[in-house]
Parts: C-alpha cells; sequence; structure tokens
C-alpha cells in the first residue's frame, strides 16, 4: 500500500505542498551547516543567477559553471526546515517541474548528510509527499501554517533563519522565493504588515484546522 501522497499526479500550473521527515523521526538538521545546505540546493536551481565555483587544477583557475536550473520548470513560494523535516510551497511551470526540483535537492542533500555524519543509506522517511493545492484558501493558510511551524522555538518568527517568513515581511528579499502569489492577496500599500497580522494574530478554527489537516502529513 503507498503511502498518503506518495503517489504525484503534478499538472503545469499547479501549486503544491511538498514534505518529509526523518526516517523513524531521527534529525535531518543537527546543525547550522545542515540547514545552510539545504537552502543552498535550493538556490543552486532556482536562482538563475547562481554560478558555482570550479577550481581548474591543471591550470590554477576557478571557473564558474553554470548549474542544471530548474527555474523554468518550477517556483519556490515558501518553505520552512524544523530540525526533523521540511516544507515548501512550489509551482510547476512545466508538469515535470517539481520532480526534477525534488530529485537533485535531495539526492545531493543526502550525499551531504550522510558523508558529514558518516553513514550511508536513506535519511528520509520513504519517497516525499505532496499534495495539491487547489484553492486560493488553501495558498494562504498553508503558507501560515509553514511560517508559524517554528513558533515554539523563537521568540519571534522573523528571527527563526531556516523559514522564508522574512521574505514575507520585508525583513529579507530574495528574488527567487517567489512571495508576491501569496501576498498579492494583501494590502498592497502595506502587504507585510498585512501579512505579518494574518500569522501573527492567528487564532486557529476547528474550519481551519480541518482545512490545514488535508494539506499535512498523516
Amino acid at each position: 500500500m503507498p503511502q498518503k501522497n506518495s503517489i504525484k499526479n503534478y499538472s503545469a500550473g499547479g501549486f503544491y505542498h511538498l514534505y518529509n521527515r526523518g526516517i523513524r523521526g531521527v534529525g535531518i538538521f543537527n546543525d547550522e551547516h545542515d540547514y545552510a545546505s539545504f537552502l543552498f540546493q535550493l538556490k543552486r536551481y532556482l536562482d538563475p543567477e547562481f554560478r558555482e565555483a570550479r577550481f581548474n587544477a591543471k591550470t590554477g583557475e576557478t571557473i564558474y559553471m553554470v548549474p542544471n536550473y530548474v527555474y523554468k520548470d518550477v517556483e519556490l513560494l515558501a518553505y520552512c526546515f524544523m530540525p526533523t523535516h521540511f516544507h515548501l510551497i512550489v509551482r510547476n511551470i512545466t508538469e515535470i517541474g517539481s520532480t526534477m526540483l525534488m530529485r537533485r535537492v535531495i539526492s545531493n542533500y543526502v550525499t551531504y548528510f550522510n558523508e558529514k555524519a558518516g553513514l550511508s543509506g536513506g535519511l528520509f522517511d520513504g519517497i516525499y509527499r505532496c499534495v495539491q493545492v487547489t484553492t486560493e484558501e488553501q495558498l494562504l493558510h498553508l503558507s501560515r501554517y509553514i511560517h508559524l511551524n517554528p513558533s515554539k522555538l523563537v521568540a519571534s518568527l522573523e528571527s527563526y533563519s531556516y523559514s522564508s517568513y522574512p521574505f514575507y515581511t520585508g525583513a529579507k528579499n530574495m528574488h527567487w522565493i517567489k512571495s508576491d502569489y501569496v501576498l498579492e492577496y494583501f494590502s498592497q500599500t502595506s502587504y507585510s504588515n498585512s501579512y505579518r497580522e494574518f500569522v501573527e494574530a492567528y487564532k486557529a478554527t476547528d474550519n481551519e484546522q480541518a482545512l490545514i489537516k488535508s494539506l499535512l502529513l498523516d
């Protein structure tokens, strides 16, 4: 029996919640280098300005290689990395965009993690999961849920270094994080403050909890 949300039927233009956790609940991010490495892999393939430095031993020169980009195939709207799991919201530009991105990121990160820890084998709890986000309401509530994940770890959500929330409030800027898909639903004159209030003043209702549950892990 396949795991819930492990079978992926993607479409061009579709929005998706992609997520996974460590096998048997183990940590997948153990220090700041782990978090930075996962974010680096996302940037590596989604930032069209990214160039990868490679040292040429024969010439003694550093050359800058163009990686195998997927920014023309998929966009990243939001993310949050927690010690035992991660969440991404993406929009497919092409039907296979999400698949291309996750294959690159997960494979490279597991290689990095195992080499660092002297381990081998799988790190994640099976194939990453996905749920299609089909309504505006789902998109807005999912972005809030993801950005609220670290609320018990930090005094200020904006201070959490491993979430896209600071890019939504205007505290940071990164052109390859496509926050406008969510922020366009808020006041155009003060969207960062409007979104901040939407997230930080949140009081859960039964209907909202049911909506979020439909987009999450078992």
